[in-house]
């Protein structure tokens, strides 16, 4: 390579003048024709194209031409020598970048953005659907939001996803795949079990709060009708799990004998917007159980009965059962102004149109607040009461729970006294714009805080990845420094608090800590409500003499923090 540059340097400078003393450099001094035409003396040394012309001189032409030959023939032996290279450098270039593609489709790779890992390269995360028709648009936006946080596609046969989003239940048909020998880091929408809060005649007869008294058949058939008969005013409908048909009837219409339904109160006095009833589906996310949290997403879906609830006649459905073609919130007029006009949320508008009624009526209803803290009581008191039965199904398939996550909806309708009811828990929500497009916004942002919370949507917040607890350090599970730095503590690891000191935490301790912090880190647009948040006082207040030992422990830490950092996610 040097050879070439300077043989190209020399090339220019003998362009640049006539000084024969340049042919030394390229070995003629001796050659004869050099001797010969240095012993022609007292010729003109000019040997220019224009001297050439001008003196017709034979001697000078032959000479100049030699001269010009020798300089072309250099350059373009370099020239060519540089186009050889440069052709050779592009094969290499184009055959890196063909095996880079290559591998790039093999393993998923991608980029990183510089900002994030300075152009590092990394895996990318793929996810694989499971459900009916997974192809026929309902799971549009699921799709579109994973890819858009740097997801792709593959096949669930392929064995290769990092992320299963099911819409039907997984764990019977997919088990062999499912099972206990799985891979530990990959992340499944649903745990297993979860039925005992989504299965509709499970949950309808649960005796919770917030549940209207319901019976199964045939087994319950005598106590309800001994509670009809102590009730004569009441209502009552029949459901399935499959939750079609539903419609009032009387005790006499109903069958009584069936195996798989169930008969529930209904409830007769619903608050209406507009003259139309209406429910409320709440967007609740399980992150982790034993210890168990627990999230619900910051706007909520609301749905219309099409037909005025008034005059009531149980003939017409379409009055009191809200179905796949209902009345949407933004065709409501006094909820549109909110909405359309202002552009809040569904939650949002309707709170303030609930407490502006409540003002002007001047009446001692309850405000919005104490209604939303109902419904997170409603929702807290089922998980509850369903954990260890979801966590014993859950060891089945392994002693990780970690792999696991799920957003369920659970619907709600208010009476005008502002009690709210639940009605039942979806397993899979419809996430599908399709027959009302303005919900996609609900919908995609649902999904975003969904994945963002659980770790897929965030690989890093603030340097710290959801999924990577080995990021979260001491000062960051830190609670409690007086009694951590008591001598009771120091010698004595057994209460709840010590517990939580330092020098007492238990590696599995503070890895469900170092998960709770991080999701808090992650928290976006969700509310905690298990362990509750503390804005209407309810972690504070809560009754822990009932509760786990894992959920002990994980409320101490929560009220430590909020000590700690009153303003903060974690109170």
């Amino acid at each position: 390579m040097n050879h070439y540059s300077s043989s190209s340097r020399d090339i220019v400078a003998d362009q640049g003048n006539g000084d024969d003393d340049h042919d030394d450099r390229f070995g003629y001094k001796d050659h004869p024709s050099f001797q010969w035409r240095n012993n022609l003396k007292g010729k003109s040394r000019d040997c220019s194209p224009n001297s050439i012309f001008k003196m017709m001189n034979l001697t000078c032409f032959l000479r100049s031409a030699r001269s010009m030959l020798h300089r072309k023939a250099n350059l373009y032996n370099v020239t060519v020598f540089f186009l050889l290279v440069g052709v050779f450098l592009t094969y290499l270039n184009l055959n890196k970048l063909h095996d880079l593609i290559l591998h790039q489709q093999d393993c998923g790779g991608l980029l990183k953005s510089s900002s994030a890992s300075g152009g590092e390269f990394i895996q990318k995360k793929k996810f694989a659907l499971h459900g009916r028709r997974v192809d026929s648009g309902y799971l549009k936006h699921v799709v579109e939001v994973l890819e858009s946080v740097g997801w792709h596609r593959t096949s669930l046969e392929s064995q290769d996803w990092d992320l299963l989003w099911a819409h039907d239940y997984p764990f019977r048909t997919l088990k062999d795949q499912l099972d206990a020998s799985g891979n530990k880091k990959r992340f499944i929408n649903h745990f297993p079990g979860s039925g005992y809060v989504t299965n509709k005649m499970s949950l309808a007869t649960s005796s919770l709060p917030h549940v209207p008294k319901a019976f199964q058949l045939p087994k319950d058939k005598d106590k309800l009708l001994k509670y009809a008969a102590d009730n004569q005013h009441k209502r009552f409908v029949q459901k399935s799990n499959n939750h079609r048909g539903i419609r009032i009837s009387p005790l006499a219409a109903l069958n009584l004998t069936s195996n798989s339904s169930f008969v529930q109160e209904y409830i007769s006095n619903p608050l209406l917007i507009d003259g139309h009833k209406f429910d409320i589906g709440v967007y609740t996310i399980l992150t982790s159980i034993a210890p168990l949290r627990l999230y619900i997403h910051g706007d909520v879906l609301f749905r219309f009965c099409p037909e005025a609830y008034h005059p009531f006649d149980p003939d017409v459905v379409d009055k009191y059962v809200v179905g796949d073609d209902y009345l949407p919130l933004w065709k409501v007029d006094s909820l549109s102004p909110f909405y359309n006009g202002l552009g809040m949320g569904m939650k949002a508008s309707f709170n303030a149109w609930y407490d502006l009624k409540r003002a002007k009526n001047k009446t001692g209803a309850k405000t919005s607040d104490a209604i939303w803290t109902q419904v997170e009581d409603a929702i807290r008191a089922v998980y509850l009461a369903k954990e260890a039965s979801i966590l014993e199904t859950t060891r089945k398939f392994g002693n990780s729970h970690h792999n696991y996550f799920e957003m369920v909806r659970f619907d709600f309708v208010i009476d005008d006294d502002g009690q709210v009811f639940i009605m039942e828990a979806n397993m899979s929500p419809n996430l599908s714009s399709a027959h009302f497009p303005p919900n996609q916004e609900l919908y995609r942002q649902v999904l975003y805080n969904l994945f963002k919370l659980v770790g897929v949507a965030s690989v890093e917040v603030d340097g710290r990845s959801t999924t990577d607890t080995t990021s979260v350090t001491r000062k960051h599970l830190a609670v409690f420094p007086e009694e951590c730095s008591s001598s009771k503590c120091l010698y004595d690891c057994d209460s709840v608090r010590c517990s939580l000191c330092a020098h007492c935490l238990s590696p599995g301790g503070r890895e469900a800590l170092a998960r709770a912090y991080l999701e808090g880190v992650n928290q976006g647009d969700t509310i905690r409500i298990f362990p509750p948040n503390n804005r209407s006082g309810a972690l504070r207040s809560l009754d822990t003499v009932k509760l786990s030992q894992e959920n002990q422990r994980e409320v101490e830490w929560f009220r430590g923090k909020c000590d700690l950092a009153p303003s903060t996610v974690f109170c």
